[in-house]
């Protein structure tokens, strides 16, 4: 992934991690990010998924349904 866009972000990470699943079943790669501040799990921070910029529409439109 070259060039990643943000299409979601929350606080925990199974959310996230269903996401990316449904985008691979699509066949859009995914990579997600924890940015949670390993301190205060939960309480700090976000963990967020990125797709590359050609698949951000239709990344949008699977994680809508």
């Amino acid at each position: 992934m070259k060039d990643g866009v943000k299409i979601l972000s929350r606080p925990d990470y199974l959310s996230i991690e269903i996401a990316q699943q449904k985008l691979e079943q699509e066949g859009i790669p995914a990579f997600i990010m924890d940015k949670r501040d390993s301190s205060y799990p939960g309480i700090l921070g976000t963990v967020e998924l990125y797709v590359d910029s050609p698949h951000v529409d239709r990344a949008k439109e699977i994680i809508a349904e």
